[in-house]
């Protein structure tokens, strides 16, 4: 017997089990999941359309996909749709908030519209910080170890000068993978950070954080936490 297979095309709408509800395309249903990288995949490798008729769900009352995120509460589809500026131009980005989201009034459009491109780039900022401290201490692993005789907290530089540590004397023989700061991978993880509840940085780093960097929670407040 010789099995049978079919095709789907993604961008059609998909068959509900309700019956009077709108119908929902994929790109409808990476929003409303908050998949942004399934939503990345189908609007700029599949071409799937982000606007226009074909964007829209089938039903009474239709909605867009910006629409279905705002619902949803998705907020990286959300950041990614107003402030994404690389993507290829047949994508469509970045789109303003339409008048009919939902939200009202006006004043609320131009406020979530900010915050969202705020937000966008302050995780491309973070992004950036946190590969550059994890490139620094790839480097600092793979540099020679200091000539003997010269303690392990002050490496000699060039001319025989020697540099002071950041942390005191001991620390670094006191501080492994599991306790160290996620950001400058140097010091102990002092601080518990509100309201994810991570302690995954230390103090000097908290400071800088808008957002906790393992889960990408907001972060109100740090708290310091002695041991």
């Amino acid at each position: 017997m010789r099995a049978s297979r079919a095709n789907l095309n993604l961008t059609c709408p998909l068959p509900s089990g309700g019956g009077g509800e709108a119908l929902l395309r994929p790109v409808h249903l990476a929003a409303a999941g908050g998949s942004l990288p399934m939503l990345r995949w189908l609007a700029a490798e599949l071409r799937c359309p982000l606007r226009g008729p074909l964007a829209m769900t089938v039903g009474k009352p239709s909605k867009g996909v910006m629409r279905i995120a705002i619902e949803c509460a998705s907020v990286d589809v959300l950041q990614w749709l107003v402030s994404a500026d690389d993507e290829p131009p047949h994508v469509g980005l970045p789109m303003p908030v339409p008048l009919d989201s939902g939200c009202a009034p006006a004043a609320v459009h131009r406020a979530l519209e900010a915050a969202l491109r705020d937000g966008w780039r302050h995780r491309a900022l973070l992004n950036h910080a946190l590969d550059q401290a994890a490139e620094t201490s790839r480097a600092s692993s793979e540099a020679d170890p200091p000539p003997l005789g010269l303690p392990a907290d002050q490496p000699r530089g060039e001319g025989g000068r020697t540099y002071p540590s950041l942390y005191p004397q001991g620390l670094h023989e006191q501080v492994d993978e599991a306790t160290e700061c996620v950001v400058c991978l140097a010091a102990p993880r002092e601080c518990v950070l509100v309201s994810c509840g991570h302690q995954c940085v230390c103090e000097q780093c908290s400071g800088a954080l808008g957002v906790c960097p393992l889960c990408r929670a907001p972060v109100e407040r740090a708290i310091r936490v002695y041991q």
